[in-house]
């Protein structure tokens, strides 16, 4: 299994499900990804950025933690070096915000 394949799915799973989640409905509601992803109905490019942002944070994170799930070796120093990407851009986004 590939580190970028982990790291990539696990970054999609996120965008698609956390940013479609309703709070208010406490559902899914695929309406919402659409207007943040094509910027439609008051979404802006900043709130694309935010929900990346907020993905992108949750997604380092759970890499970090498989990459500790997985045996000593090659695949676990890469999702290593993925988390910390992520979290590095994380931070570097959310500190100049």
């Amino acid at each position: 299994m590939s580190a970028i394949l982990v790291s990539s799915a696990t970054m999609l799973a996120y965008l698609a499900f956390y940013t479609a989640y309703s709070k208010q409905e406490k559902k899914l509601s695929h309406t919402l990804l659409i207007n943040v992803l094509t910027m439609s109905h008051g979404s802006t490019f900043d709130t694309l950025l935010v929900e990346l942002n907020k993905a992108l944070s949750l997604a380092g994170l759970t890499v970090l933690c498989l990459a500790f799930i997985f045996p000593a070796g090659d695949l676990r120093a890469s999702l290593c070096t993925h988390a910390l990407g992520m979290l590095l851009v994380h931070t570097a986004y959310s500190t100049f915000k």
